[in-house]
């Protein structure tokens, strides 16, 4: 049986599962967040936010020009969109590829040259590949984004082409060095190209999404391993090398990161002479190509070579400032002036994070404090929205544990891997075990009744059994907790009429607001409870004015301490219906 014809007829199913499973789920349009605005800054070559994806916007071009057209002999409208979208369909389904390519080459690694396996092992390798490749197609954060107009598609290719061509080049090393006897230096070997190629990707990433560049460090492992580790080397002498090849890769990481993307071009701003400043660096690294070529400076060659790549690659960021000086409709930041260049490249709109030091949330006061600075500070946001979920947590550490690793990690992690409950905001993960199930977003529910929030930048939520969430109305400038219909319910004893069940949905939701709490745990949804509270939120809500101005009410809008009005100025509420922002059942 020819074996490397069937990898190849195996691989390529795997590619047309995964393309035909995204083309069929693909946004036919624009869909939420921001993949509207890059369907408008990659059709018409326009600058994006902080810190631009020119790369991906000119594959979203090409895309628009070529795709678009031909889709429009199939459907009227909405073509351009859809033409961008499958930039990621296609991306996403070679990234498939990939992963199924990697997983075969890891277990020739693991059970050696294919040339020695056993029917057995073939099957077992393929089909490892198959399984691997294919659930990961099916993950839940991978999944959506191959589905519609955003960078992480495209990034994660990147990625993977990345990983699979230092795979690639271990093993063509490995069988130079073995025909050369050790006559020749590791640097100069002809399988090097392939890490000059990778150097070209990372440059290209670099104008899409910086998620690529950690695979530098899988990259140093993977070099350490091939051309340095030895069979007669002790654990520690292993560690040693570990440790080096570590320092080495985060030196390189950083040339990268922030060193050429952010701290280049804040030293040619500087200068005074940007274009100059640009011509005289490229110049230089072309003469460090030449000088180290000429005098046989392998090791040296090799990376001056690989430095200027990355640069070749980074350049596809002049559009940005070439297509700003143009000033398209989108326009974000303006970046034509040396000072704003820099200002893009370095998001500082967004703010700093402090990350070793910095302030921190200060309980006593209740709010973030520069006098409170902290190591390692976790709860740092300026904002007064974030301190309210910050008062729920005793320290900056309890809050790194439960709310960031916990919720947002732990949880996340099994959404992708294990099983999602809904698409609700905050939906737990499906294990199969209940003791995952609630210490992940409740760990410690018996010792505070509040629950853990993760939806506080979001002021109209959705509601749902499986949620148990509130939703937030504004009230000059304040929150105002509405309860949602799930969280109310609790749990009610099924024994009871339906009537019965309703009226204990009713009292419960009553009870809660009360008590004033923002989360409650809901160990197990119970429908008619929750069908019952709803109708209660429901006619809470109706009993605001509609949009169009402030009142002074005194009566309770949701009959509970915590309640709208009480002599307080309220804006008007308006009840959606059952979209993505309004209540939905019921």
């Amino acid at each position: 049986m020819n074996w490397k014809l069937t990898d190849r007829v195996v691989a390529g199913a795997v590619f047309v599962y995964a393309l035909v499973l995204y083309v069929l789920t693909v946004a036919p349009t624009a869909s939420f967040w921001d993949s509207g605005e890059f369907i408008a800054i990659a059709h018409g070559l326009q600058v994006s936010h902080p810190p631009g994806a020119p790369f991906y916007m000119i594959v979203g071009r090409f895309f628009s020009m070529t795709l678009a057209p031909i889709l429009e002999l199939f459907r009227d409208r909405g073509t351009i969109a859809l033409a961008i979208n499958m930039v990621s369909v296609l991306a996403s389904a070679f990234t498939i590829l990939l992963t199924y390519l990697i997983i075969v080459r890891l277990v020739r690694e693991w059970q050696g040259p294919p040339e020695d396996w056993t029917p057995t092992q073939r099957i077992a390798a393929l089909a490892g590949g198959v399984i691997g490749a294919c659930t990961f197609a099916v993950t839940d954060s991978f999944w959506f984004n191959a589905v519609e107009a955003e960078v992480y598609a495209l990034s994660m290719l990147f990625t993977a082409s990345v990983v699979w061509l230092i795979m690639r080049w271990s093993e063509q090393a490995r069988q130079e060095e073995a025909m050369l006897r050790g006559g020749q230096h590791p640097f100069g070997l002809a399988a090097n190209r392939y890490l000059v190629l990778i150097a070209y990707l990372f440059g290209l990433a670099i104008g899409v999404h910086l998620l690529n560049l950690l695979a530098v460090f899988f990259i140093a492992l993977i070099f350490f391993f091939t051309e340095y580790d030895r069979a007669d080397w002790s654990p520690a002498q292993r560690w040693r090398g570990i440790v080096i090849a570590g320092v080495i890769s985060s030196v390189a990481f950083l040339t990268i990161y922030p060193g050429i993307i952010q701290k280049l071009p804040d030293v040619v701003g500087k200068t005074g002479m940007p274009l100059l400043t640009i011509l005289a660096i490229i110049a230089l690294v072309v003469f460090a190509v030449y000088y180290t070529q000429k005098r046989r400076m392998q090791a040296a060659n090799l990376i001056a070579v690989s430095v200027l790549m990355v640069l070749i690659g980074y350049s596809s960021y002049a559009i940005i400032f070439i297509r700003s000086a143009a000033d398209p409709p989108i326009d974000e930041n303006d970046p034509e002036t040396a000072e704003a260049i820099v200002s893009y490249l370095k998001r500082e709109q967004y703010g700093a994070t402090p990350l070793l030091k910095g302030p921190s949330f200060d309980d006593a006061r209740g709010q973030v404090s520069a006098e409170n600075e902290t190591l390692f500070p976790r709860r740092y946001s300026p904002q007064p929205m974030h301190w309210r979920v910050y008062a729920q947590y005793d320290s900056d550490w309890e809050f790194f544990w439960e709310y960031q690793v916990n919720h947002m990690y732990g949880r996340y992690f099994l959404w992708n891997f294990v099983g999602r409950a809904s698409d609700e905001q905050d939906a737990p993960a499906i294990t199969g075990f209940k003791f995952v199930l609630l210490p992940l977003e409740l760990r410690r529910a018996g010792e505070r009744r509040a629950g853990r929030p993760g939806h506080h930048r979001l002021q109209v939520r959705r509601c749902g059994a499986a949620g148990g969430r509130h939703h937030v109305a504004q009230r000059a400038g304040q929150p105002q907790r509405v309860l949602c219909a799930a969280a109310a319910a609790g749990p009610v004893r099924r024994a009871l009429p339906l009537p019965a069940r309703l009226a204990a949905g009713l009292q419960r939701a009553r009870a809660l607001l009360r008590d004033g709490h923002r989360h409650h745990p809901v160990p197990e949804p119970d429908a008619d409870a929750a069908a019952g509270a709803r109708l209660f939120v429901r006619r809470q809500l109706l009993r605001l004015q509609p949009v169009g101005g402030h009142r002074r009410d005194g009566a309770r809008a949701t009959g509970g301490g915590d309640a709208a009005g009480q002599g307080r100025d309220v804006p008007k509420t308006r009840v959606a219906g059952r979209g993505r922002a309004g209540l939905r059942g019921g």
